[in-house]
């Protein structure tokens, strides 16, 4: 138990002043730390597997070590720390101070109810636990004979977290702190999606390199820009794909409301009177079956619009616009 404190606590720290040389705001170097931390869990587990060596726990405190001293001296050979970006989002002090206080009660239930109460849920007693326990049997990550082929066939990521704790035989109550530090690494993983444009949370006006390209030739900056030029106020724009729904929906680039065509029903939008369709390349093919779909609920006059970059300059290419208007 006391060599499992102090990889933990070793670990929490260098992964903790690695973060704190790669970015700059608090809550990002929190994120980065428990992302940090978990790369360095199975990276060792990996290494050591690899090596036939996973039940040593020296072995694993040694490398383990030697990962966290790697990963601080490349943060620390940064030039300079990165600076705040200027016109930044950030909560309000208030909102903040409400978000801690409504999720504290349930963070120090969960707390208390980890530390408490052993493993006892049926599938990590029949899955995962198990399957950590045969890799620290036979000292690597190979397959092994199991009547349960989850065990074998299954991508074996969280089970490492759990050969980090087995491997130094701490308590059973420790497995259970992994469930919830899996909730911080999830929001660290969520963190570096949006710093890399995948999730665009901020609005694209007030932060212009946050922009989802998600057409090879145009992002949607540009198509924004486009289908603005066509719209009219009262129109409804429809996508096929509800991913291109929620990202025009999400970052507030159109006046209009966005919704996705298997969403688009009768009722609702009786009093509507066009329906702009945006159409990539992709889905040509289902465009006699919209067309009808579309007459049926009364829009049976379409014209196809060209869409062009704010400017009208030139054309965006992998895109069409249909219009639908009722007769």
């Amino acid at each position: 138990m006391d060599r499992f404190l102090l990889h933990c606590l070793l670990l929490a720290w260098a992964s903790l002043a690695a973060a704190w040389r790669l970015t700059p705001r608090r809550a990002d170097r929190f994120l980065a730390t428990t992302l940090l931390a978990w790369a360095n869990v199975v990276v060792t587990a990996l290494v050591l597997g690899t090596l036939h060596r996973l039940n040593e726990p020296r072995g694993f405190f040694l490398v383990s070590a030697l990962l966290a001293a790697l990963t601080c001296l490349l943060a620390v050979r940064r030039r300079e720390r990165p600076a705040a970006a200027e016109g930044e989002d950030s909560p309000g002090r208030w909102l903040q101070l409400a978000c801690i206080l409504a999720l504290a009660p349930l963070a120090a239930a969960n707390v208390m109810a980890a530390d408490h109460y052993g493993p006892g849920n049926p599938e990590s007693m029949t899955q995962y636990l198990p399957r950590a326990l045969f890799y620290l049997g036979q000292g690597h990550l190979g397959h092994f004979d199991s009547g349960d082929p989850r065990q074998v066939l299954l991508p074996f990521n969280y089970n490492l977290l759990q050969v980090f704790g087995l491997v130094y035989s701490p308590p059973a109550q420790c497995l259970n702190f992994f469930n919830l530090l899996a909730w911080l690494a999830a929001g660290a993983v969520f963190a570096v999606m949006v710093a890399s444009g995948v999730f665009q949370v901020r609005s694209y006006r007030q932060n212009p390199y946050f922009d989802s390209g998600l057409s090879p030739a145009g992002n949607w900056r540009a198509l924004s820009a486009g289908l603005v030029r066509l719209l009219r106020p009262g129109d409804v724009v429809l996508t096929q794909d509800f991913l291109h729904a929620w990202t025009l929906t999400f970052t507030r680039s159109l006046p209009n409301q966005v919704l996705p065509l298997k969403n688009l029903t009768p009722g609702p939008y009786a009093r509507v009177d066009r329906l702009v369709y945006l159409e990539s390349d992709s889905s040509l093919s289902a465009r006699s079956e919209i067309v009808a779909r579309l007459a049926s609920l009364g829009f049976g006059a379409v014209q196809v619009a060209e869409l062009r970059t704010a400017d009208a300059a030139e054309s965006i290419p992998d895109w069409h616009v249909l219009i639908f208007q009722r007769p």
